[in-house]
């Protein structure tokens, strides 16, 4: 028996067989069902709102602020703890998303130092906290200024042009290393060191050519994903069930069995002397290895 509101509850009752746990196997998947929920959610919490008729934009954004970031409680519904460990995980991500599409370094700074807090709160032995480390050692305080801002425009790159369509630099980098892979694995056994750099320059280009003939035909894109249903019903779905389990009202004592040790706010939750020894071994580590 599944609790009643929770992620893979969700991808029970909606039927998303694609949503396998495996991320890695199929990002897209999981990323919309994420952001389903997190809607859900939001739709959840904007129906216990009370709106007066003249209040503005502004204080029924505050009202629903405060409702999705919890009261201030004593943090003892772990119910409650969860939807809010959710939102606030989502609302990281779709900020580093809207980073990357606009391209701009200044936030990418900002969601680097959200993201430390982020990081550590879920493990100390997380390897993405120490390369956030290194990425402000070096931005910060070991590159010259105009390097430091060549590192940070470098971060993002725009293949076709136009605002808002910058990809993360090294995202482009690992689809180019995958076709190269599939053309070499096309020579066969047989093959030269000569073959296989000629092979690997002609890469984007045999790409391509092939997309654009794929587009002439109008052969569909390849996939092993299953069709996705209509969000607008799933996120009925969801909003109805979300309501019995009320996310949002403090009910002290509340349990989750499979959450038992989930904290309120998973960027709050840091011994700070802890971090700080932390962030000294990273930066001994990084001079001892580049020493």
């Amino acid at each position: 028996m599944h609790t009643r509101g929770t992620l893979f509850h969700a991808k029970t009752i909606l039927r998303r067989q694609d949503v396998t746990g495996n991320v890695k196997s199929n990002y897209k998947a999981h990323e919309d069902l994420f952001l389903l929920m997190v809607k859900a959610l939001l739709h959840v919490a904007a129906d216990q709102i009370q709106v007066q008729d003249n209040e503005d934009r502004n204080s029924i954004l505050i009202q629903l602020y405060s409702k999705v970031h919890g009261e201030e409680h004593d943090a003892q519904d772990q119910v409650m703890n969860y939807f809010i460990n959710i939102i606030k995980w989502r609302l990281l991500i779709m900020n580093m998303n809207d980073t990357a599409k606009e391209g701009d370094f200044e936030r990418l700074e900002i969601n680097c130092k959200e993201g430390i807090g982020f990081l550590l709160g879920h493990s100390i032995f997380s390897k993405y906290f120490g390369e956030l480390v290194n990425f402000f050692l070096l931005t910060k305080h070991l590159l010259s200024p105009d390097m430091s801002m060549r590192a940070l425009e470098g971060a993002f790159i725009n293949t076709k042009g136009g605002p808002g369509k910058n990809k993360e630099a090294d995202l482009v980098q690992e689809h180019c290393i995958r076709n190269k892979k599939d053309l070499i694995r096309s020579l066969g056994a047989n093959k030269t060191e000569k073959a296989v750099v000629r092979a690997c320059g002609a890469a984007e280009t045999c790409v391509g050519v092939g997309r654009t003939v794929d587009g002439c035909l109008g052969l569909p894109k390849l996939s092993v994903n299953h069709t996705k249903k209509s969000s607008v019903k799933d996120l009925e779905i969801l909003v109805k069930c979300l309501k019995t389990v009320d996310p949002f009202k403090y009910h002290k004592g509340r349990t989750l069995k499979s959450f038992c040790n989930i904290r309120k706010h998973p960027d709050r939750i840091i011994n700070m002397e802890e971090m700080l020894d932390l962030i000294r071994k990273k930066v001994r580590k990084f001079f001892i290895d580049h020493s």
